[in-house]
């Protein structure tokens, strides 16, 4: 049972049925978006490149906006405002032929409406039944925050009640992908679920995907992690690597054989990772002198923001990253998203993967004795 949001490094995307077409073609944005007033209406431009601008700004009149342009193919847009850009409020639709219109308010941008034009038609159903789940999740988890002691029965039934909803949504997205392979929305999907099926299916989702869909820039890089997954699947040898830690110490995992290691990667700025935290402080605190250790990855590029988030999270195990924007180990194991980990025994085999909340604890209890 899953029951953690994942990092993506942006947010949820969902895209829906649009092919790339090198016919330039005319397009109207409008809309409001409630609380909006005069600020500005930020429109980032997903895997933009030379010819395509890396945002548009639309200014907004009294909660209203509009504007005309001209693009060389459709456009996969980030959504903002001034007053909510470095926080969790945005949105995606497409610039696509047509007149497309949005509506929504701006204190809670995640539940915008774009419609008017066929792929954000379908854009727009599909983001109506991912919320359905993500918002009967909201008093949830503020009943988790009241409770606050992991150990009660009470907050662990809340907890599994949240981890349903989670399984809910990867039905949705499993049946989606399997059923509408030439679709963008299936390939975004596909993107999502990853690293929740097993390689072999992954691999034929992603064979079975039209070319167009192939073509989405989030997924130029899944053939790649389709082979780092095959690389690190449960069974198979732990593939060695050099990182140097939050010092510039090098550490290579292969000096850790011998000990069961938690291979943990994470980033300061994703909050489901920075969520889980307590759960792996939980098992450290249990097993550290039990022949029991941690490598923390982080996938950050800010090297003072990954040391204030160790301090701040008190995490006091091994912690190691390039500084990249891509991460080398992260690439080698096929991770993306984040949080991901893996456990590895001490002949250095991987045994298991993804071990979230109680799980780590549970596990590695039934393993370290």
């Amino acid at each position: 049972m899953n029951s953690i949001r994942f990092c993506l490094g942006l947010s949820l995307l969902f895209i829906g049925n649009i092919g790339f077409s090198q016919a330039s073609f005319n397009y109207e944005i409008s809309g409001e978006l409630n609380g909006l007033k005069n600020d500005t209406l930020y429109l980032n431009v997903m895997g933009n490149d030379a010819n395509t601008p890396e945002r548009i700004l639309i200014p907004g009149n009294n909660d209203k906006f509009f504007y005309k342009g001209v693009a060389d193919r459709p456009l996969v847009i980030w959504g903002q405002t001034t007053a909510k850009r470095g926080a969790n409020g945005n949105f995606t639709f497409f610039i696509e032929k047509g007149k497309i219109k949005i509506e929504g308010t701006n204190e809670e941008l995640t539940h915008t409406k774009v419609t008017g034009t066929p792929n954000n038609n379908d854009y727009s159903y599909t983001h109506s039944r991912m919320n359905s789940y993500y918002d009967r999740m909201t008093p949830l988890r503020a009943q988790l925050k009241e409770i606050g002691d992991t150990s009660l029965k009470s907050y662990k039934d809340v907890y599994r009640q949240i981890g349903l909803l989670y399984d809910s949504v990867f039905i949705f997205e499993n049946d989606y992908v399997a059923n509408h392979p030439n679709s963008f929305a299936g390939g975004m999907l596909l993107w999502l679920i990853a690293d929740k099926i097993p390689v072999p299916k992954l691999d034929q989702y992603y064979n079975n995907l039209g070319e167009d869909v192939k073509q989405l820039s989030i997924l130029a890089k899944l053939p790649a992690k389709i082979e780092g997954k095959k690389r690190s699947v449960i069974g198979s040898a732990a593939p060695d690597f050099v990182m140097n830690d939050i010092n510039g110490k090098p550490v290579k995992l292969a000096d850790y054989r011998g000990k069961y290691v938690l291979l943990d990667f994470w980033a300061s700025w994703c909050v489901p990772c920075r969520e889980e935290n307590p759960y792996v402080k939980t098992a450290y605190q249990k097993f550290k002198d039990k022949n029991f250790v941690i490598i923390s990855v982080s996938v950050d590029e800010d090297g003072q923001k990954w040391k204030q988030a160790v301090e701040k999270d008190q995490l006091p195990w091994l912690h190691v990253s390039d500084l990249q924007k891509t991460n080398k180990v992260a690439e080698l194991y096929g991770v993306q998203p984040i949080p991901d980990n893996f456990l590895i025994d001490p002949s250095g085999k991987i045994i298991d993967r993804a071990l979230y909340g109680y799980n780590i604890e549970r596990t590695l209890g039934q393993l370290i004795k």
